[in-house]
């Protein structure tokens, strides 16, 4: 699809800079929700595609790398280790 391609080409430029989660905030919402919208005008988009978008945009702002996953680390206060 041409608009995951151009969204995808938005954030791995994006990828290589170190920006504050506010920063992240205002590139997603301006730019990327920004070409959601107005493809979103122009034709209904399925649902599939809005979750895909979303999980991009999830992705980037928790810093998961391209098709990977990020680490979890589970803690328990109770035994006070990992």
């Amino acid at each position: 699809n041409g608009l995951v391609n151009k969204i995808r080409g938005e954030i791995a430029a994006w990828s290589g800079m170190r920006f504050s989660y506010a920063a992240k905030v205002l590139l997603i919402n301006s730019v990327i929700f920004g070409l959601d919208n107005y493809w979103g005008t122009t034709w209904l988009m399925p649902i599939q595609l809005v979750k895909l978008i979303n999980k991009i945009c999830k992705d980037f702002f928790w810093d998961v790398p391209a098709g990977g996953r990020k680490m979890v680390y589970k803690f328990s206060l109770d035994r006070g280790r990992f």
